[in-house]
Parts: C-alpha cells; sequence; structure tokens
C-alpha cells in the first residue's frame, strides 16, 4: 500500500486532510510542535508530487490541492495567501 502523503521531518506533524470548502480541491494542515524551525519536504506519491517546506515555531501551515496538482499556501480560511 502506497501511503498518501509523506513528511521526511519526524517531528513536523500532517494534522488535516480535507475537501476544500465549496470545491473538490483537498486541503492539507501540516504543524510544527517545536520552538525552532523544521524544514520538511511534502511528497504526494499518486500526484507524483513533492514541495520543499520551512516550518517556523509552532506554525500552522494550510495548503491547497487542486486538480491542477499545483500546492498552493491559504490562510485557515482555505482563502489564498497574497504574494
Amino acid at each position: 500500500v502506497t501511503p498518501g502523503f509523506l513528511l521526511s521531518d519526524d517531528v513536523c506533524l500532517l494534522t488535516a486532510c480535507k475537501r476544500a470548502e465549496g470545491s473538490t480541491d483537498t486541503v492539507l494542515r501540516l504543524f510544527n510542535p517545536t520552538a525552532t524551525a523544521r524544514k520538511t519536504t511534502l511528497r504526494i506519491p499518486a500526484r507524483d508530487l513533492s514541495s520543499s517546506l520551512t516550518l517556523q515555531p509552532f506554525e500552522i501551515r494550510t495548503l491547497r490541492l487542486g486538480r491542477s496538482g499545483v500546492l498552493v499556501a491559504c490562510d485557515l480560511l482555505e482563502r489564498p495567501l497574497k504574494k
């Protein structure tokens, strides 16, 4: 069985995986439970997708995965973050 999502860091957590409000996108929430910044790589084998991330101390990061296979950083209300 192939896992759906993998994180390279043993400390960072995938705390949520759900359907986005109002669309078929998938929302992922990652959490760094430590007081130091952590680097991790999120892998999604079924999509042949990977993304390197740095999570700040105690940060919750919300990502939205669309049908196109693009990960977009979002706020907790699933709205894309402005660059």
